[in-house]
C-alpha cells in the first residue's frame, strides 16, 4: 500500500532531522559545505513538494503514484498500457503497481482485462470516470503550481530549471537503464 494513504499527515519541518545531520557531518568533513548545502537544498525542496503535491491530491483520493498511473494512462489513452510499464512510469515495484492498480480498479478508474490467448497478460486502461478524475486532479496540480510559484520571478524559475536539468543529466548518467522489479 502506498505509505501516503495511511491517512496521517506528515508535518514539513523547516529543517528535518536527517537533513541536518547531514549538513552537519558535511561541515565536518567537508570544511567547505557548499556542494552539500545545494544537493540538501534540493532534496529539501523535492520533499516539500511531494508532500504538498500530497495533501492536494488527498481529497481526490490520489497519492502521488496513483495520481501519477492515471497520467500515464491518460497520456496513452486510448492505447492500452501493462502493470510492468506503468510500475516503471511511476518509479515503483511491479508488486507496488498492482496494489495501486487494485485500489484504482476499486474506485471505478481503470480496467484491467487479461488478453485471451495468454492470461498472463493484462492490459490496463482509463475508464470515464477515471478521465474524469484525472481531469479534474490536472486542474488542482496546476492551480498548485500557480500557487507555489507566485512570489518566483520568471528569471529564478530559469535557473533553478536549468540547473535541475543539468542534475537530471548527470543521475541518468550514472544510473543504469532498469525497469522497476
Amino acid at each position: 500500500m502506498d505509505s501516503s494513504d495511511s491517512g496521517s499527515v506528515v508535518q514539513l519541518s523547516p529543517e528535518p532531522l536527517p537533513t541536518r545531520t547531514l549538513r552537519q557531518i558535511g561541515r565536518h568533513l567537508q570544511g567547505d559545505d557548499s556542494t552539500c548545502e545545494f544537493i540538501l537544498a534540493l532534496w529539501g525542496a523535492g520533499r516539500g513538494l511531494r508532500l504538498d503535491l500530497q495533501r492536494v491530491m488527498r481529497p481526490l483520493g490520489l497519492s502521488d503514484v496513483k495520481f501519477g498511473t492515471l497520467l500515464s494512462l491518460y497520456a496513452l489513452a486510448p492505447t492500452p498500457s501493462n502493470p510492468v510499464d506503468l510500475a516503471y512510469h511511476a518509479g515503483v515495484t511491479r508488486s507496488s503497481m498492482t496494489d495501486v492498480l487494485d485500489q484504482l480498479e476499486g474506485c471505478g478508474w481503470i480496467q484491467r482485462q487479461r488478453f485471451l490467448e495468454d492470461r498472463r497478460v493484462v492490459h490496463v486502461t482509463l475508464s470515464g470516470d477515471g478521465r474524469a478524475q484525472v481531469e479534474k486532479a490536472i486542474g488542482v496540480f496546476f492551480h498548485e503550481v500557480e500557487a507555489l510559484t507566485a512570489g518566483i520571478t520568471a528569471e529564478q524559475r530559469s535557473i533553478v530549471s536549468a540547473v535541475c536539468s543539468a542534475l537530471n543529466r548527470v543521475l541518468l548518467s550514472r544510473a543504469p537503464h532498469q525497469a522497476a522489479s
